[in-house]
């Protein structure tokens, strides 16, 4: 379970930029098992299980540590407004503004990519229609694709074949996609180009 949120953060990070750690539980105390302590990241590491670590705490949930993101590198995407981490509306940022995707042929195979990019399972991933996860919190965001035709195979979802939404599509069509919490999980994330 731990792997999963792992790789869920660690891809949210390296879909950003001008990323600053926070300390002291700024996001609030979590629970459980602490599994990372005393971090020595370089930003060359593929994973934070790659950063030098201490490998036994003596840490308590008021040390948890988090992170802001200042911006997006253009061709990530994210799930927003979902009822899990591994669903949600798609995002897709382009030129460090964050923007959807319209429903217009939104399909299973748009869905595997986004679930793919994300490390998430693409195990019965399903696409939402018709803003299943509700509307985006202002009009002003931008509406980026619509006619997305993924064939299932491509990494990233601007691999795929789309057209500049362009006023074409309403906030009423956004995308979403629903990814599986079984199956194999993505160990390893596909390089944004």
């Amino acid at each position: 379970m731990f792997y999963k949120y792992v790789l869920f953060y660690h891809f949210f990070l390296l879909s950003c930029v001008g990323a600053m750690a926070t300390s002291l539980s700024s996001f609030g105390q979590g629970s459980g098992d602490i599994f990372l302590d005393d971090l020595m990241c370089n930003g060359d590491e593929a994973t934070l299980l790659d950063c030098p670590n201490t490998m036994f705490h003596n840490c308590i949930h008021l040390e948890d540590a988090g992170a802001i993101c200042q911006g997006c590198l253009t061709g990530a995407v994210r799930l927003v407004n979902g009822f899990r981490t591994s669903e949600g509306r798609v995002e897709v940022c382009s030129n460090n503004v964050w923007g959807t995707v319209c429903d217009v042929a939104w399909g299973s195979d748009d869905a595997t990519v986004v679930c793919r990019q994300l490390g998430l399972s693409v195990t019965n991933a399903v696409a939402q229609v018709g803003d299943f996860y509700g509307p985006t919190a202002a009009s002003t965001v931008p509406i980026f694709f619509y006619n997305v035709g993924c064939i299932s195979s491509e990494d990233v979802l601007v691999d795929c074949s789309a057209f500049d939404a362009n006023g074409i599509c309403g906030h009423h069509q956004d995308a979403g996609v629903m990814c599986s919490e079984f199956g194999e999980l993505i160990d390893n994330f596909p390089a944004l180009d």
